[in-house]
């Protein structure tokens, strides 16, 4: 009897212990961080740099990582090259084309104006509701796309949303 009545009270001691350190020990870490801040918490000035304690980023951040040349590039101020509108039959790559039928008014339009807009195909297995879907259809084809920037744009977006997620 008396075995478990030390095992009570030594069980006692110890939890009230534990306790009393846990509710107060955030307290004491504080108190002790600020004591020793206190003692070496000297200030400290910058030796380095300009005489008026600007620093530059040389006595910072030390040497680059990596070296960039500017290479120069000279482009003209008028493409010289290309076509002139409008084109004729032989000048057109792919009129032939047996993947994209093209009726007469869109052969002439493309002869005209260099391009045509084509609608939608009515085909279930060629109906697309992303841009991306349509250049990858065209993608091992021989068909050439006009690559427009909002699309690009649009994908942009598409990627950045998925990688918010």
């Amino acid at each position: 009897m008396k075995k478990n009545r030390f095992w009570v009270w030594a069980s006692g001691i110890i939890v009230l212990t534990l306790m009393l350190s846990a509710c107060n020990l955030t307290n004491l870490i504080s108190q002790k961080i600020n004591e020793e801040t206190l003692i070496t918490g000297e200030p400290t000035v910058a030796t380095e740099g300009k005489p008026d304690g600007d620093l530059n980023a040389e006595s910072v951040y030390g040497s680059a990582f990596a070296s960039y040349e500017i290479q120069q590039v000279n482009l003209p101020d008028v493409f010289e090259g290309g076509y002139a509108l409008p084109l004729s039959d032989d000048q057109v790559v792919g009129l032939d084309n047996e993947d994209l039928p093209l009726s007469d008014a869109q052969r002439q339009a493309i002869l005209t104006n260099g391009f045509v807009v084509l609608p939608p195909a009515s085909d279930p297995n060629k109906i697309y509701t992303e841009f991306y879907q349509l250049y990858e259809s065209f993608r091992y084809s021989s068909l050439p796309v006009f690559v427009t920037t909002d699309s690009v744009f649009h994908v942009y977006h598409l990627i950045f949303d998925k990688m918010l997620r």
